[in-house]
């Protein structure tokens, strides 16, 4: 296998020899690709956290909804109507959880800046 990060600090260094034979300052060039390297990482991580909160949240929303749906189904009377009237007791009750949910998750977001 061949040296790979021995072979990036050899072209590294040609280049910067490079810069300071044509009387540029190789210390201004050699900061930029680092620091956009180190932004590029933060971004990642803040993405990746963002998608890790999303996928939280979705988790969440999904038990409130099978929880409620599961309560309301056990507690079903009436025949065909109670059934009827439960599932409409069910989708609003789960309309209100994903709506409280959301600005609780809303308000941690920002309280904690994630």
């Amino acid at each position: 296998m061949a040296d790979l990060p021995g072979q990036r600090l050899q072209l590294v260094t040609q280049r910067l020899d490079s810069l300071s034979q044509v009387a540029f300052d190789p210390d201004r060039f050699d900061q930029t690709p680092q620091r956009g390297v180190q932004f590029g990482c933060r971004f990642l991580r803040g993405v990746y956290a963002f998608f890790e909160l999303l996928l939280a949240v979705n988790d969440y929303g999904r038990a409130a909804a099978a929880l409620i749906a599961c309560q309301r189904g056990l507690a079903t009377r009436g025949g065909a109507a109670g059934v009827g009237r439960a599932t409409t007791r069910a989708v609003v009750a789960m309309i209100i959880a994903v709506i409280v949910l959301d600005a609780v998750f809303a308000f941690f977001t920002n309280v904690f800046d994630l």
